[in-house]
């Protein structure tokens, strides 16, 4: 049926609209720039997250060691502690 003069496509046109399975054929290829640029930049990444994790554990490190150095808690009895903050020790004197 042609309604007033239009003309349907001679090839009509082939997409598709499945998520799953898309028409690759139809996409632009991509810019000479992409495929450096992607690797560069992962390349950054990678090494900007081996870098922290180097910084993390030597700083995980130091505080062990700065914790063992400093030797074991001294532990205070807090029932000589009264409701006003004030060792009943420091009341005797």
């Amino acid at each position: 049926m042609n309604l007033g003069g239009s003309v349907s496509p001679s090839p009509s046109p082939t997409y598709s609209n499945d998520p799953f399975n898309p028409d690759v054929t139809i996409w632009p290829e991509a810019p000479d720039w992409l495929f450096p640029a992607v690797m560069i930049a992962t390349g950054v990444v990678v090494a900007v997250v081996i870098v922290l994790i180097v910084m993390w554990r030597k700083s995980v490190i130091a505080e062990r060691q700065a914790k063992e150095a400093k030797g074991p808690t001294e532990w205070v009895d807090l029932s000589k502690l009264d409701k006003k903050g004030r060792w009943a020790e420091d009341d005797e004197k």
